[in-house]
């Protein structure tokens, strides 16, 4: 199935571009036989967001991916996420532009803690109005 919410990604780079945070992410699942694993996604993704970016960089991962000694850590991509394509007509190339907005650590020690999740714009429209008022500083906008 690939990149979708509620799929599990490895990210293997993470470079803060500002607004985003740039990742070199894969998506694989188990063969049949169980020897190994096929790829199901690879490419360049952008998680947009504060609490995207804050749990990215902070799992201490390298900007450049290194064939010769990979790291990656596992996230849970908990929004679906936006895909854009694009074509220079001049150049004759093209490609896509992944974006997500909403992640989580998926759980450790057999859930004995509970994940880390990033808020979304779904979860902010849902408060009720008068918490709504009084957490004015947890607003993304």
């Amino acid at each position: 199935m690939g990149l979708r919410d509620g799929c599990y990604a490895k990210i293997w780079s993470a470079k803060d571009n500002g607004r985003a945070v740039s990742c070199y992410t894969t998506v694989s699942r188990k063969n049949k036989d169980g020897d190994g694993y096929t790829q199901l996604f690879n490419g360049f993704v952008s998680y947009f967001g504060d609490a995207c970016k804050e749990l990215i960089l902070g799992l201490g991962l390298p900007e450049e991916f290194d064939r010769e000694n990979p790291v990656g850590k596992t996230v849970h991509i908990t929004g679906s996420p936006d895909v854009t394509s694009w074509y220079d007509k001049e150049k004759k190339r093209g490609g896509m532009n992944v974006t997500v907005y909403a992640i989580e650590l998926p759980e450790d020690d057999g859930g004995s803690k509970p994940a880390k999740k990033t808020s979304t714009k779904k979860e902010t429209k849902t408060k009720s109005k008068s918490s709504a008022h009084s957490d004015d500083d947890e607003l993304p906008f």
